[in-house]
């Protein structure tokens, strides 16, 4: 049972979250056939808009002649009447674009903003309650109108600044810029790949506009809330080498000696840098002369004899004249 409910339930949500959207106004509105269906997932969309329709028209509830050749209303009753559909959550509202060629270009932006406001005024009271209304102006045309000052790309700042005013102080209304949407800019023609003509998009065109984030958050398009803006990651800082010491200026202080390396016992340090020993290259040794070693003169017992002749025995004085004779006489 309570597993059905929650089904039930779940059902309930999905069906609660999926945007129902009434397109009108002028031409924008009529040309979007399935574009904003096929690009915004899950939404139903109906459309009653009706090309070449004014602000004023749908404020007032009356285009005659454009429902004689066109076969639709600008009637805000017409459009929201349960023969079309019923339950939107959203309305996007294309104006006031033939107002404002109608005028040549020329009028300003805060006759805009005042027509906007009128438009947007008849809407929200012929919408159901807590229905959102998106707005986005007009892509920069893709040349010149040619129409009085709609010469120029200028020509969209008075237009989408006028639209922009009034929606902003409409509570129930978003704005989404579409200026520059398709490839232009206040100072540059649009790119033709996204146009019809110089005015209208083309399903291209509606698709590029469509998927803007602006547009598929305004319009809940995939049955989700607006998303939540993107967590912002903060890089992790670099190390910070740490400085080296610079050596102290002179004069400004003593400069740090470096302690001495300890020295183990029995060693000996030099305060000088070692000078190197000088390399010994190894020399031969004469090899030793065995010298004769004379025999000893026996010596008969007696007294021990000294050196010299004056204390010699009689003997041997005998002995050594004789040797001395034998010399002379040889001579």
């Amino acid at each position: 049972m309570g597993f059905v409910f929650i089904l039930c339930f779940a059902a309930l949500v999905h069906v609660s979250s999926t945007s129902v959207i009434l397109a009108i106004g002028d031409s924008w509105a009529q040309g979007i056939g399935e574009s904003l269906a096929s690009v915004c997932a899950g939404s139903t969309v109906v459309n009653r808009g009706a090309s070449g329709s004014t602000a004023v028209q749908w404020t007032t509830g009356s285009c005659p002649d454009i429902q004689r050749t066109e076969g639709r209303q600008c009637s805000l009753a017409d459009a929201f009447s349960n023969q079309w559909g019923s339950g939107y959550t959203h309305a996007i509202l294309f104006l006031p674009y033939n107002d404002y060629m109608n005028d040549g270009c020329a009028m300003s932006r805060a006759q805009v903003s005042s027509l906007v406001r009128d438009a947007l005024a008849a809407v929200k009271s012929a919408a159901p309650d807590g229905m959102r209304i998106l707005m986005t102006g007009y892509c920069v045309p893709s040349a010149s109108i040619e129409e009085g000052s709609c010469t120029n790309p200028d020509m969209m700042v008075a237009l989408n600044g006028g639209i922009k005013d009034a929606c902003d102080v409409e509570a129930a209304c978003t704005f989404v810029d579409a200026t520059s949407v398709c490839g232009g800019n206040t100072s540059a023609w649009s790119t033709a790949t996204y146009f019809e003509d110089n005015i209208h998009i083309n399903e291209e065109g509606y698709a590029r506009l469509f998927s803007t984030a602006g547009v598929q958050s305004a319009l809940s398009c995939g049955g989700a809330p607006p998303p939540s803006p993107t967590p912002t990651t903060t890089a992790s800082p670099s190390p910070v080498p740490t400085p080296m010491p610079v050596p102290s200026p002179v004069g400004a202080g003593p400069i740090p000696i470096p302690a001495p390396t300890p020295v183990e016992a029995g060693e000996t340090v030099n305060a000088d840098p070692p000078t190197p020993s000088p390399t010994l290259l190894p020399t031969s040794s004469p090899t030793p002369v065995p010298t004769s070693i004379p025999a000893p003169t026996p010596v008969e017992a007696g007294p021990t004899p000294t050196q010299g002749t004056a204390n010699a025995s009689p003997r041997r004085k005998i002995a050594l004249f004789g040797l001395t004779m034998f010399l002379a006489l040889s001579c």
